[in-house]
């Protein structure tokens, strides 16, 4: 099996470069984390006092109130400059080889569904609590997907692996931080990379690629709906 045929069949793509969407993720990571600090009242990431922050982070009890979004926004919010640095840290030296070598559509399936089991975990397995900012935990699936592929794909492991112990640090070592939210981050990258790869390599695997990770999509909504129910 060649390297270009891991995940996909060919390299086309109608964006500009095969790491556009990384750079549109980091840029929009980096508005979110300026705005957040502007519209703090604090010297440091007053998250108390940031309305951005209040209406994107996890707040379980008000997605238990309807607002759903938060499952996903709240990955795009970090609670220090280290944190976000981790992530655009991530996103350079390791979303933007996983973009290239699996596509904009695969890519843009792997950031969601991690995204969504990043917050889901959380939910699950942490107490209550007003708020929280899962943006570093999440980057840590494109970790476990990365190293999932890394000797099919030529990834450098050291370099991936290297990436994955900073942002972990990172994250732990922030305010807001639960080592769940990580290993939810990591199982589902890990658990994305098995799916694309399991699939047969002839002309079915695009269509049963995009069954299994439609699938996978699928039970996190379900998992979303009951927990949500439960609360």
């Amino acid at each position: 099996m060649t390297t270009s045929r891991i995940v996909r069949h060919e390299s086309r793509t109608a964006l500009p470069s095969h790491w556009f969407l990384s750079a549109v993720i980091g840029v929009v990571l980096v508005g979110v984390y300026l705005f957040h600090r502007v519209d703090s009242s604090s010297d440091r990431a007053a998250t108390a006092t940031s309305a951005l922050y209040g209406r994107l982070s996890l707040a379980p009890q008000f997605v238990a109130e309807g607002e759903v979004w938060r499952l996903l926004t709240a990955n795009l919010l970090h609670s220090n400059l280290w944190s976000l640095l981790a992530s655009l840290l991530t996103l350079a030296l390791v979303g933007s080889e996983v973009e290239a070598r699996w596509g904009a559509r695969r890519y843009t399936a792997t950031i969601v569904i991690v995204g969504l089991a990043t917050t889901l975990t959380t939910m699950a397995l942490v107490p209550p609590v007003s708020r929280w900012a899962t943006g570093t935990a999440a980057m840590l699936g494109l970790i476990g997907a990365a190293l999932t592929v890394a000797r099919r794909a030529g990834f450098r492991i050291w370099l991936i692996a290297l990436v994955g112990v900073v942002d972990l640090l990172v994250y732990l070592g922030s305010a807001e931080s639960s080592i769940w939210a990580a290993l939810g981050a990591l199982a589902a990258g890990v658990m994305v990379a098995f799916l694309l790869i399991s699939a047969p390599d002839d002309r079915r695997r695009n269509r049963i690629q995009a069954m299994l990770l439609g699938g996978f999509l699928l039970l996190l909504i379900i998992a979303a709906i009951i927990l949500i129910a439960a609360y």
